[in-house]
């Protein structure tokens, strides 16, 4: 299988990317061409390669329903994809492998005057390589909701 994507749309077969080409205005020479990409994870709206790219699923066929991720992992990616931001720090790839929540706690850390205490998430995580580790989420007021077991 290989990846092909045009200026907003993505697909697995040429025939197909030169029809989605032809709809966005995308000129044949700049569809690019992923040929050892595989789809893993596809949602309504975003598909998961295993290249750990991240894509748009306009233009996949709805049959696929490919789930390779946990619901935790699907969560947390699609929290980011919707808000529209960049890809996260950590990268696609790690936010992919998480397998559970085991805590989400707020800690607040107070500094010199004149500065405000900030609050800061402080993340356990598994992973499917079995690896638990901790991670700091910015210093930001908005807590996600993740379930935590």
């Amino acid at each position: 299988m290989a990846r092909y994507q045009t200026r907003r749309y993505v697909s697995i077969s040429w025939i197909d990317a030169t029809r989605l080409a032809r709809i966005d205005g995308t000129p044949l020479d700049d569809v690019l061409e992923f040929p050892d990409a595989r789809l893993l994870h596809r949602t309504e709206w975003w598909a998961y390669w295993s290249d750990g790219q991240l894509t748009t699923a306009i233009g996949l066929p709805e049959a696929w329903e490919l789930q390779s991720l946990s619901v935790i992992a699907e969560s947390l990616i699609a929290q980011v994809w919707m808000s529209k931001s960049r890809s996260p720090h950590c990268g696609w790839a790690t936010l992919a492998d998480i397998q559970d929540v085991i805590s989400c706690t707020l800690e607040q850390i107070s500094l010199q005057q004149p500065y405000y205490p900030i609050t800061i998430e402080s993340w356990w995580l598994s992973f499917a390589t079995g690896n638990r580790e901790r991670y700091i989420s910015g210093f930001s007021d908005i807590r996600m909701d993740i379930p935590v077991k």
